[in-house]
């Protein structure tokens, strides 16, 4: 009986130690997929070089008009590296945008004058938000398994907070009371 609980007593202690093995190597899989980082954050690019198209356009204020333009240049060269590294990993990107974005860039196409400023800055600073925190998890230790798409998203992360910061300062210093 007592070579009976001691095997029993083994066993446990092997499945509990496999167990605890397992557990632990699901600690190293990544977040995401290449592909599904690639995919979100080509689709988010899209949609910021589009909305600072429209601001280009329609903004009132010169520095609505001025930070489209940055949009546009500053996420035109993050989409053409995007664009290398998934040339290069076969990766595709996402051309156009999402859906609920391409609803907002509608919205604001038919905005005028100091309601699209006030709505484009808002939408900016909320996508910015977004966009910072999918690059801040895809470059996380666990992010995504590619290494140099990897550091290319960490490295992207002060441009981001940087948009993030410039769109609510203009933000609050035209909507003072919102």
């Amino acid at each position: 009986m007592v070579k009976i609980m001691k095997k029993l007593f083994g066993i446990c202690l092997i499945a509990l130690a496999v167990g605890f093995t397992a557990c632990n190597n699901d600690d190293d899989d990544p977040i995401m997929s290449n592909q599904d980082f690639v995919t979100r954050a080509s689709g988010s690019n899209v949609f910021e070089i589009r909305a600072g198209e429209i601001a280009v356009l329609k903004g009132e204020h010169p520095d609505v008009k001025a930070f489209g333009q940055h949009m546009i240049d500053d996420h035109t060269q993050a989409g053409s590296e995007l664009e290398d590294l998934a040339d290069a990993n076969g990766w595709s990107l996402q051309t156009t945008p999402f859906p609920t974005d391409q609803r907002e860039l509608e919205n604001l196409n038919g905005l005028s004058g100091e309601e699209f400023d006030e709505r484009f800055l808002r939408v900016m600073v909320l996508s910015h938000e977004n966009t910072y925190n999918l690059f801040d998890l895809a470059s996380g230790e666990r992010g995504v398994p590619n290494e140099a798409l990897r550091n290319w998203a960490r490295g992207k992360l002060p441009v981001l907070e940087m948009h993030f910061d410039e769109a609510l300062e203009l933000y609050e210093e035209l909507n003072p009371n919102p």
